[in-house]
């Protein structure tokens, strides 16, 4: 319908009446403002009452800072068209512009709302700036000299004339340029010094004139103002203006206090017309306003107020000259003139109803007292104001509250303090009912850990009905039950729906409710799972793994429900609550970089060719950057204005001391003032009042939740997912494409230089997301330094740190996050890395990079324990970093690069001590060879018998299978160091472990001294059955004195062997069948429960006790303590132990084979043993005993032991048979072999040991290439192994990825990970090493220069030969000439002749 028509007349009054509810409403209430402006774009729609609707617009921006930044310049552009198209009928939007452009609380402009405002004018300036053409002077004359403000043109014209002021307002000199052209100097001063023209008329015109003229950005001479100080028609205005004052002053003396209040609340600027304000007084009979505004001109108050003290602020700071003799009258109207406002301020300071009026009042009456001489000091009347003045500007606190509001508070202060009690006890009770917010209280966990943000982005409800109702939709299976995908389905229909779009304002808001506490339930699932994780692990632990299974299950879950990509349009919702609960629960769900989520998102971006998602994010990192530059320029301003404050007060405070002296004596003299009289100096005290009362309202906010959606990104690329990390950089199958890792990165150029506590944790976040953007991304990394990545770096290590006292883990962690950049796009060796590097080294501040690293590593020196080791992880990044540029410096540009630059004794003693804690290892990837860095926590862990039993027993049959083995020796030392780190952790256990060494050799020399003691005091008893020997008294004190202490060495020793090998302890695979369990995997550090080693010191213990109760005949055993950790002993009894097996096997068969010759002696032989001899075989076990003894122990077998008897021939041919048999068989052939298999052995050890000196000795074990390689084209053979490929370093660089989550890998780490994880060995650098790349680089670019060199001989002895022919042939040519011209002269002379 056509509103506009007569029959829906009725139609329009009630949108009018609805739109002045709708204004009274917005008045002062946040949430309604807040409502209005979220259907800002439908209300701008409504047609039929665009007056009340401006109204109603116009509260909703008054004095609400958000409001006013969050406007959008479409939404601007739609208000200016609204009033093009209404004009006159609608002049009222022009108040709405003005609300726009400046925030009213801080009476500060936003430049960028200027901006819109004056663009979109100036795009309708046909129809809207008719009023102010210059054809249209002599109608605007006519207009103002009528003065009937009831008059739609006069209104616009005043309206359009404030707006411009306003929008000029701010020091804008592109919009100064474009109003000068309006109105010129002159103009404006005659509309202001004419008689006819009234007060409200002028006001506008005096704020054109201040904020277009005289307080400009350009300066006097561009505004063409420089001659104002002297100027006839400023001169006539300023006396008018003091006429005026003058008779405001007589009329405020003439008041009671208190119509003065009540005059002064009337005075709030920006809000209602002055006529309106009286009739609204006379409404609610309040008659003292009506009465002052008879007698006083409230017109002229705001025109006091609004116009006249900025002017006069501004002309007496940057204008007024009094120098001469013919400028006297401009100085006695100035004196005139400090005397009226002095009086004025003293009538009405005590009254101002707004601050921002007495601020000023106050600046402005400063100003003019600067100006003073000492004439005016001499006036008595002066001094005494001035004196007032200067006490009020110190003591007068400003009383903004309304005559009603005192007295509703007076008269219902019972029902104020009941009320404040009633909603104390509402937030006691909500907290009652909710529980406190730890983990324990909400989820039933055992950690006081707080369950959730409180008042952030991912708060979440507490109390058990919120829990009660999330068990709705949970198992105990994977933690989600089926009915969560009906969440899912209701938050899809809720913005796909189209009947959705039918319901009433109280169903949607029923619906955004409903929706908010679908997208919590669905977050909490995920959150309380994350929530069991163990406290301060590194992630390797069982249990973390256990929970952190747990968590994804439920990330899972909900993906398979595809909540993620369900969800994504409601990122676009105008309700802020759902945006945000969207991204919180998108961040929860990608949380530590689920796989299975990314790949959702993978597939969701590329099959469906998705842009809202991308589109959202960079409007809202664009919004936030408006924004927040918005409130910046908001502060500086601020900051300008109390500054100049400050210098007007220091200049009126150093003016007056100078001059306070000789004030005094002329007073005195003149008999005006006694000597109690004294002027007090000002105490600036206002400027960082003014500073403090303002910073909640400018201080920074995360606009847009910029914070949360960095951490979706960051999570969506974590695990170096280069596919995300591609497309989030460039969206080749969408129509347009948007390079968000290019838009984050210059998001952090909004913090260059202003990184305080209240944006500190989103700069954070920004670079942990760059950090996953740029991690083995070459290509994101190029982006990232184009837009001046390293600038941001510069300039946190450069960070002034004195705001942040009391958050120093905030700095570290923004330092520790910014070098993690800096050392991801310099981790790598390929060409492009190295085209990068080059730049970087020419940009990075390694000045910066030393002092932090030395500051870092003071901090963690002072803290040793966890509280220090964020410090000495900065502290280790920097110096990783440095040593990477150093590498980089002197491959490219030789020692003079780095090193430049000259640290510091503290510097360099901080970075050798962390050059001690620091290795490197060399990495092949693809074709390059990349060298890494990393910190070594615990050296000591590695146990030194552990790397001698890993050095002389790994396999070195070939490269290989070395490095095959290697890799099975570093998992079972990487599982041996990680238990020896928790047994550590115990102090008693370190106690034992770290006294090792002592045990060993305290218990070798007592166990000497035991056996010394013995050889010399035991003698044999007299009886021969007797077992204790006979000793002296001494021995026995002795004997229990140093057995004691050896019992307590010995116990120590065993505990430390069985704690340190606890880990490595295993059963007899038989004991494993009869259990029916499992055998563990094989190690090589494994020790047998029942193995010789484990016995030994079982042994060794039992043995020392039971030396205590048989006078130390077992201290003997302890002595071959001497062949533990002994080399050469363990080797001899290696030789008999190692093939073992083969010995029981062989003596098994001599066993059998004297068996068999034990039946033949019984049968046969009994005769020869004799009982006297020792020779038993009165039966078979005594005839297999004897067998066995005399057989091996005689040197001729049994046929020497046994006597030869003989009764027959017989008999001696069967003993020879016997006898040679025996001696060849066991004597010679058996026991032989046992000889040979125990020396072969041996042989083979120590060819075994020869072997692997050799291979240590001449080949490198990581990369294979021979010594000679090193000492001829490298540094050395012992430096490679040493110091570049440290079979150590390799080892502790797997310990090093063990001891981090998997999230927390550099690209290079990462890439090794998986090697380790399917047992791949080509990331070695195989017959590979930097430094004999280095040398071929060299030799290659000698080559090249050579080739160059030749080259260029070849192409200069080309020139020459050229040369050489060109000159031959222009000789030939030359001759040819010569010689035809000379035969052409022979003719013509033959002709001549012949004529003649």
């Amino acid at each position: 319908i056509d509103i506009r028509l007569a029959q829906y007349a009725g139609l329009r009054q009630i949108f009018e009446k609805c739109f002045r509810f709708l204004q009274a409403m917005a008045r002062g209430n946040d949430v309604v403002q807040g409502r209005l402006f979220d259907r800002l774009d439908r209300l701008l729609s409504v047609h039929g009452a665009e007056a009340a609707l401006a109204d109603a617009l116009t509260e909703v921006f008054t004095g609400n800072q958000e409001m006013c930044l969050k406007i959008r310049g479409y939404q601007v552009q739609r208000i200016v068209e609204l009033l093009a198209l209404h004009q006159l009928d609608a002049s009222e939007f022009l108040d709405l512009l003005k609300a726009v452009v400046k925030v009213e609380e801080l009476d500060l402009p936003l430049k960028r709302n200027q901006a819109f405002v004056m663009t979109y004018i100036n795009q309708n300036r046909a129809k809207l700036a008719w009023i102010i053409e210059k054809d249209a002077a002599e109608k605007r004359k006519r207009l103002l000299k009528a003065g009937d403000l009831s008059d739609p043109e006069l209104n616009y014209l005043l309206r359009m004339v404030d707006l411009l002021a306003t929008c000029a307002e701010g020091e804008n000199r592109f919009i100064e340029s474009i109003c000068q052209n309006i109105f010129l100097i002159e103009d404006l001063l005659e509309i202001l010094n004419d008689p006819e023209i009234s007060i409200p008329c002028k006001r506008p015109y005096l704020r054109f004139f201040v904020w277009v003229y005289l307080n400009t950005a350009g300066g006097k001479v561009e505004s063409g103002a420089s001659e104002l100080d002297h100027d006839e028609n400023m001169w006539r205005y300023i006396e008018m203006l003091n006429q005026s004052l003058l008779k405001l002053r007589n009329s405020l003396k003439g008041l009671e206090r208190g119509s003065k209040k009540s005059m002064a609340m009337a005075l709030k600027p920006g809000r209602t017309p002055s006529r309106q304000a009286l009739e609204a007084a006379m409404q609610d009979k309040d008659r003292r306003i009506v009465a002052t505004a008879r007698v006083v001109d409230e017109d002229f108050l705001l025109y006091f107020f609004e116009g006249v003290l900025p002017f006069l602020q501004v002309f007496y700071t940057d204008y007024y000259q009094p120098v001469g003799d013919q400028h006297q009258m401009e100085v006695k109207t100035s004196q005139e003139l400090v005397l009226n406002l002095l009086h004025i301020s003293d009538e009405i300071s005590h009254n101002v109803g707004d601050e921002n009026q007495f601020q000023l009042l106050r600046s402005t009456v400063t100003t003019l007292v600067n100006q003073e001489t000492l004439e005016l000091l001499q006036q008595a009347e002066y001094v005494t104001m001035v004196t007032k003045f200067q006490q009020l500007s110190v003591d007068v606190e400003v009383d903004v509250r309304s005559d009603a509001m005192k007295k509703y508070e007076s008269e219902f202060n019972r029902e104020e303090k009941l009320n404040d009690r009633l909603n104390q006890f509402v937030v006691n009770f909500k907290k009652a009912y909710e529980g406190p917010n730890t983990v324990r209280v909400q989820i039933g966990y055992p950690s006081d850990t707080q369950y959730c943000e409180e008042d952030g982005d991912e708060d979440l409800p507490l109390g058990k009905e919120f829990q009660d109702h999330l068990s709705c939709f949970t198992n105990r299976s994977d933690g989600v039950d089926k009915h969560a995908s009906k969440l899912v389905e209701q938050l899809f229909i809720s913005y796909s729906d189209p009947d959705l779009a039918k319901l009433s304002e109280a169903e949607r808001l029923e619906q955004e409710r409903t929706s908010v506490t679908s997208l919590q339930v669905l977050r909490a699932m995920v959150h309380n799972q994350i929530m069991l994780l163990p406290e301060d692990d590194s992630g390797r632990s069982k249990a973390y793994q256990r929970t952190m299974e747990r968590v994804r299950l439920v990330q899972d879950a909900l993906n398979a429900f595809q909540s993620p990509l369900k969800i994504i349009p409601l990122l676009s919702h105008h309700n802020d609550d759902i945006v945000r609960e969207t991204l919180a629960l998108l961040a929860t769900i990608l949380y530590r970089g689920n796989r299975a989520v990314q790949a959702g998102f993978e597939y969701y971006f590329l099959n469906t060719r998705e842009e809202r998602f991308f589109i959202d994010v960079q409007a809202r990192l664009q919004r936030s950057v408006v924004a927040t530059r918005e409130r910046r320029a908001l502060l500086a301003q601020h900051r300008a204005k109390v500054s100049k404050s400050k210098e007007m007060m220091e200049t009126l405070r150093l003016k007056t001391q100078g001059k306070k002296a000789a004030a005094k004596t002329s007073l005195a003299a003149a008999g005006q003032v006694s000597d109690e009289i004294e002027l007090k100096t000002l105490e600036i005290k206002e400027g960082v009042h003014e500073v403090e009362d303002t910073s909640d309202a400018l201080r920074f906010k995360d606009d847009g939740y910029i914070e949360l959606i960095l951490r979706i990104m960051g999570f969506m690329c974590d695990g170096h997912n280069r596919v995300l990390q591609d497309y989030l950089r460039v969206q080749s199958d969408n129509i347009k494409s948007l390079n968000l890792v290019g838009e984050t990165t210059s998001y952090l150029q909004l913090f260059y230089g202003s990184i305080n506590p209240d944006n500190i944790a989103l700069v954070t976040q920004v670079f942990d997301t760059l950090i996953e953007f740029l991690s083995g991304n070459q290509e994101n990394q190029a982006v990232a330094f184009d837009r001046q990545i390293i600038d941001a770096i510069n300039d946190v290590l450069r960070l002034d740190t004195s705001h942040f006292t009391d958050t120093p883990e905030l700095v570290c962690q923004l330092k520790q996050s910014a070098v993690v950049v800096l050392q991801s796009m310099i981790e790598e060796n390929d060409p492009q890395t190295i085209r990068l590097s080059k730049e970087i080294l020419e940009t990075v501040h390694i000045d910066a990079l030393y002092e932090n690293m030395q500051k870092a590593f003071e901090e963690a020196r002072q803290n040793p324990g966890e509280d220090g080791e964020d410090m000495r992880l900065l502290a280790f990044t920097i110096h990783h970093i440095l040593l990477g540029l150093q590498d980089f410096g002197q491959k490219h540009w030789g020692k003079k690069w780095l090193f430049s630059y000259n640290p510091t004794p503290e510097q360099a003693g901080a970075d050798a001590v962390l050059k001690d804690d620091t290795m490197s290892v060399e990495i092949l990837r693809g074709e390059e060879l990349q060298k890494v860095y990393f910190r070594v926590k615990k050296k000591a862990a590695l146990r030194e018998e552990v790397k001698e039993h890993l050095k002389w027993n790994i396999s070195r049959e070939s490269p290989t299978d070395k490095l095959r083995d290697f890799l099975e020796w570093a998992q079972d030392i990487r599982s041996d160091i990680n238990f020896q780190q928790k047994v550590q952790r115990h102090w008693l256990a370190s106690i034992f472990i770290s006294g090792r060494v002592f045990w060993h050799w305290t218990l070798i020399v007592l166990t000497l001294a035991l056996n010394i003691v013995m050889l010399a005091s035991w003698t044999a008893p007299p009886d021969f059955d007797e077992r204790h020997p006979q000793v002296g008294d001494y021995f026995y004190p002795i004997l229990f004195s140093l057995g004691g202490i050896h019992l307590f060495l010995s116990t120590c020793m065993v505990v430390t062997f069985y704690l340190s090998n606890w880990n490595n302890f295993t059963f007899p695979a038989i004991v494993y069948t009869i259990f029916r369990r499992d055998p563990p995997k094989e190690s090589h550090s494994a020790i047998n429960w029942f193995g010789l080693q484990s016995m030994y010191f079982a042994l060794f213990l039992a043995c020392s006790v039971l030396s205590l109760f048989f006078d130390g005949y077992f201290y003997c055993f302890h002595l071959f303590i001497i062949v533990v950790n002994n080399d050469i002993l363990g080797r001899v009894l290696q030789s008999i132990t190692r093939n073992g097996k083969s010995l029981l096997w062989v003596a098994a068969l001599m066993v059998i084979i004297i068996y068999v010759y034990a039946i033949i002696s019984f049968a046969f032989l009994r005769r020869s043993f004799d009982r006297n001899e020792g020779l038993f075989c009165e039966s078979l076990g005594e005839c297999f005993v004897t067998s066995i003894k005399f057989g091996l122990l005689s040197g001729g077998g049994l046929g020497e032991a046994l006597p030869p008897l003989t009764y027959s021939f017989q008999e001696p041919g069967l003993r020879i048979i016997f006898d040679l048999s025996f001696f060849i068989i066991i004597t010679i052939i058996a026991l032989n072999i046992v000889f040979g298999i125990i020396v072969d052995t041996f042989s083979e050890l120590r060819d075994e040991k020869s072997r692997a000196q050799a291979d240590m000795a001449s080949v490198c074990f990581i990369c294979g290439n021979p010594s000679f390689e090193f000492d001829k084209r490298g540094e050395g053979f012992d430096k490679h192994v040493k110091q570049e490929h440290n079979i150590w370093s390799y080892l502790f660089f797997f310990i090093h990825l063990n001891s981090i989550l998997p999230n927390d890998y550099t690209s290079i780490e990462e890439f090794v990970a998986q090697k380790l994880s399917s047992n791949e060995i080509d990331f070695f650098p195989a017959n590979r090493a930097l430094s004999l790349a280095e040398t071929e680089d060299k030799n290659a670019q000698e080559l090249t220069e050579l080739k160059r060199m030749m080259q260029q001989l070849l192409a200069r002895q080309e020139q020459e030969d050229a040369e050489q022919r060109r000159q031959k042939e222009r000789q030939e040519h030359k001759t040819w000439e010569k010689r035809h011209l000379h035969e052409s002269h022979d003719e013509d002379y033959e002709v001549r002749e012949t004529t003649v």
